[in-house]
């Protein structure tokens, strides 16, 4: 096998982003809308926070408000729900952990990076994003190679091995995105 996988979890102040030029536009319009509604979304809440807090205690006014908050935290939380996945994941994410790992391995092994005619070699941790329609919606570098082309030709690999499968019933219950750090060898074929 010319491509290995396996998985790591790190903290998120060690993720670089290292951003794919082909891509980057239709991704930086869908981050820009996302950020755009976030913003919105902070601001209805803490227009109806303020407006909870400037009514009398106990009134049916009031206790609207705090109907309304209860709904705009809770809409915040769906849409904000992620999942990480390791190997030891077991139960709902497992089947879809290693239906994307599979994917990833066949087209990097099909498609193995590599720059004016002669193949990249070199290990790399990288985050992959899936969002529940099955889509990657990120991809971040954790861990360089060392070769920012490798790294970018990696990242290019991960993303174009998607789309994945859609999220069931269970899985949208569970996360609205899933997350699956993962260590990336490209290695010489044995």
């Amino acid at each position: 096998m010319l491509f290995g996988w396996s998985v790591f979890i790190a903290p998120a102040s060690v993720y670089a982003q290292v951003p794919d030029a082909a891509s980057a536009a239709p991704r930086l319009a869908e981050e820009a809308e996302l950020v755009k509604l976030k913003a919105e979304q902070e601001s209805l809440f803490a227009k109806v926070k303020q407006q909870a807090e400037d009514l009398p205690a106990s009134t049916p006014q009031r206790e609207q408000k705090l109907k309304q908050l209860a709904a705009i935290e809770q809409r915040i939380y769906e849409e904000t729900r992620v999942r990480y996945v390791s190997p030891r994941t077991t139960g709902l994410w497992s089947g879809f952990r290693d239906d994307v790992r599979h994917r990833v391995e066949q087209y990097g092994t099909e498609h193995f990076p590599s720059a004016d005619g002669h193949k990249l070699y070199g290990r790399l941790v990288m985050n992959l994003t899936v969002d529940e329609a099955g889509r990657v919606v990120a991809t971040e570098i954790v861990r360089s190679s060392g070769n920012p082309l490798l790294d970018h030709e990696a990242m290019v690999v991960a993303r174009e091995a998607g789309p994945f499968a859609r999220f069931n019933a269970a899985m949208r219950k569970d996360a609205v995105r899933v997350v699956i750090t993962e260590s990336f060898n490209f290695a010489h074929s044995e």
